[in-house]
């Protein structure tokens, strides 16, 4: 469901489901305990549905994400949490810190 690697100074979690379960959120608690060390890092590209509880583990966790999937950036458009959540669009922007440039949009009548 998970898979990991130490990438420079981070912890680069992949999540390979569609939705995450309690079960996935204890095993991410898991290994962020025990890589203390390292940044945090969380790859959503399989990610299909991103809710309140998981905007909230990861901003309370100081997680930053990974995510080429259009439709995960849109839902953290959507909800704002794109202006506080760190997003890149691959590993190498990670460690060479290139954030997706942030655009807001404007809904016009």
């Amino acid at each position: 469901m998970i898979s990991y690697k130490i990438s420079k100074n981070f912890i680069i979690i992949t999540i390979n489901a569609t939705v995450i379960s309690e079960a996935l959120f204890r095993n991410l608690n898991k290994l962020y305990a025990k890589y203390k060390k390292y940044k945090k890092a969380l790859d959503i590209t399989n990610l299909k549905n991103i809710d309140y509880k998981f905007i909230k583990f990861i901003n309370g966790k100081d997680i930053k994400l990974i995510n080429k999937n259009p439709i995960n950036f849109l839902s953290l458009f959507l909800t704002k949490a794109d202006n506080y959540i760190k997003i890149y669009n691959s590993e190498q922007d990670l460690i060479t810190n290139n954030l997706i440039v942030k655009r807001r949009l404007k809904l016009c009548h």
